[in-house]
């Protein structure tokens, strides 16, 4: 009997082991499917906001204006719920993976309560602070927090008229941690009152009470998963209070701190920018001059030309929307996930690439961490454009070498600043870095260890055949394992110079550092730089330093 009965509770835990994988399995794929079909939805309102602000830019008179505004009123309002619904989906998902920190609650208190002030300064609603504490040290998830927090300070905001107040306090009572806010000027019916925390609960057919409903789900959910409670306290002509309660400690020893100055993860973007549709793909002519050792004429300045951009997004809309707001800029190529934009970025070499991270063949992030290991591709800039808007995603987009990241439905503005200030450091260092190569001083510029590398390699093979008057950017490219025009674009994004005009400014620098030595004559000098014609090598020499070799050695001499 005893074997029968262990021979049953075996099969029994197996049984439920298997049930429990069985269930946790359904709840990934739940997961998954929630958050992806979510994620989606911003997509479509990153168009139909963008396309309604710019026609509205365009085409309002005082007969339509109120319609745009409807619209885009309402588009906003679909994506708060969007977002919510998201953050909803987190935190069921990641309540056993908290990221614990031990801080001082009322600074963050401080910022949260800062930031609404700005936005209800314009309704003249005031916000009064209290604490029975200057410092409150408690554990806390900050994210969750500041989410909670927000959440009800926009709900309080909502409901309070103009002209009327909010009253938050925290105190500290026994290790327990109350936070509490109300508002004098409105009070939830009774029959209300133990529904208000239920998803989708309607005590009056409006979009306000929906709406309303699911930020409190999300902050009673927030609050559950810090160990805490939340409860609504309203009565007629009393007001509303909603009182947090949370344990002061969570473990026996402290988290890893948290301080004031962590930024703020919540931000929405708005997009506001005029643009007409247009798509276009152009490719890149930018094949380099040879200019040989033994010509007759000196180079002049490159033309200035429209930096490449390389959008990569498989949602057609999007690329077309990115190719309306930066049309006449830029010089645009598309590719529709991240293994046809790898290629792309290969064969055309554009200054900065744009990027989705969720694409089917190869998606956002391993395509950041293919070009980072690129020789020929790690020093472009990488801009991410994503409707993952979750903290953990962004940071893990930087990780990969994301230089800036973005959210659908991103600032117009913002990205072109990101765009424009992204090439402008680039084009600074080139700029200095030409100047310190002219003067013999390029170690003294500070670039990355990527760009270092690159230019120690190209350096190397470079001086070992610098007395070869063949020397040209096929034979470099041809031992650096590159194309000429690769090795061209690679050349330039980092000094600014084309392949050909650095081996001469190399070739003039090296010239000069051994005229410097006084230990060759001007004929071996000559030959040891690579060039055919004395002649030619004083002209060239000139051109670049305002004297004669000779002349130039005479200087050195009498230092």
């Amino acid at each position: 009997m005893a074997g029968v009965v262990i021979v049953i509770l075996v099969y029994t835990l197996k049984v439920r082991a298997r049930t429990q994988r069985s269930m946790q399995e359904m709840e990934e794929v739940r997961q998954n499917f929630f958050t992806n079909i979510t994620h989606e939805f911003r997509t479509p309102l990153t168009v139909i906001l963008g396309i309604t602000d710019g026609l509205k830019k365009r085409l309002a008179d005082r007969h339509t204006e109120a319609g745009f505004d409807l619209i885009i009123r309402q588009g906003n309002e679909m994506l708060s719920l969007v977002n919510q619904l998201l953050y909803i989906s987190k935190v069921r998902s990641v309540v056993s993976h908290r990221d614990w920190r031990t801080g001082d609650i009322v600074p963050l208190l401080r910022m949260m309560l800062e930031s609404t002030r700005v936005q209800t300064a314009k309704e003249l609603i005031d916000i009064e602070f209290t604490t029975s504490n200057d410092s409150i040290q408690m554990d806390f998830v900050p994210d969750y927090m500041q989410k909670l927090l927000q959440g009800l300070l926009s709900n309080s905001v909502k409901f309070t008229p103009r002209g009327g107040k909010i009253k938050v306090s925290v105190a500290l009572e026994k290790k327990v941690v109350n936070i509490s806010i109300f508002n004098s000027e409105t009070d939830i019916p009774e029959k209300d009152l133990s529904h208000i925390f239920d998803p989708f609960y309607q005590g009056d057919t409006s979009t306000d009470n929906l709406r309303t409903s699911i930020e409190l789900l999300l902050v009673r959910q927030m609050a559950e998963a810090m160990d805490g409670k939340i409860e609504v306290l309203s009565g007629k002509g009393q007001g509303t209070k909603f009182v947090i309660t949370l344990p002061q400690q969570h473990a026996e020893e402290e988290f890893e701190r948290w301080s004031a100055e962590e930024e703020l993860t919540d931000k929405e973007l708005p997009v506001n920018e005029d643009f007409t549709l247009s798509e276009k793909e152009e490719p890149v002519n930018d094949d380099e001059t040879e200019l040989s050792m033994t010509e007759n004429t000196f180079p002049v300045d490159e033309e200035l030309r429209q930096p490449t951009l390389l959008v990569i997004e498989d949602n057609t809309d999007i690329a077309r929307y990115i190719a309306a707001v930066l049309d006449n800029r830029y010089r645009l190529l598309f590719a529709r996930d991240g293994k046809e934009g790898l290629a792309k970025a290969e064969e055309y070499m554009p200054d900065l690439i744009l990027t989705d991270l969720m694409m089917p063949e190869m998606d956002g992030y391993e395509l950041c961490r293919t070009i980072r290991a690129s020789e020929i591709l790690n020093h472009i800039p990488v801009i991410v454009v994503t409707a993952r808007c979750e903290e953990k995603d962004r940071l893990m987009g930087l990780e990969a070498g994301a230089d800036a990241y973005l959210i659908k439905p991103f600032s117009v503005d913002e990205l072109k600043i990101r765009i424009a200030k992204l090439l402008e450091q680039r084009r600074l260092l080139r700029e200095k870095y030409s100047r310190a190569l002219q003067e013999g001083q390029s170690e003294s510029v500070d670039i990355s260890d990527a760009d270092k590398d690159f230019i120690a390699r190209l350096q190397k093979v470079l001086f070992a055949n610098i007395s070869d008057t063949d020397l040209s950017s096929e034979l470099l490219a041809d031992k650096l394992f590159m194309s000429k025009s690769q090795l061209n674009r690679k050349v330039k994004s980092i000094t600014g110079l084309d392949t050909a005009t650095y081996v001469r400014q190399s070739r003039m620098s090296f010239a000069k550092k051994l005229l410097s030595s006084g230990d060759l004559s001007i004929g071996d000098i000559v030959m040891q730089c690579g060039f055919e014609s004395p002649s030619y090598f004083t002209k060239t020499f000139k051109q670049y330093f305002g004297v004669t070799p000779t002349q130039f050695r005479k200087q050195q001499m009498n230092k």
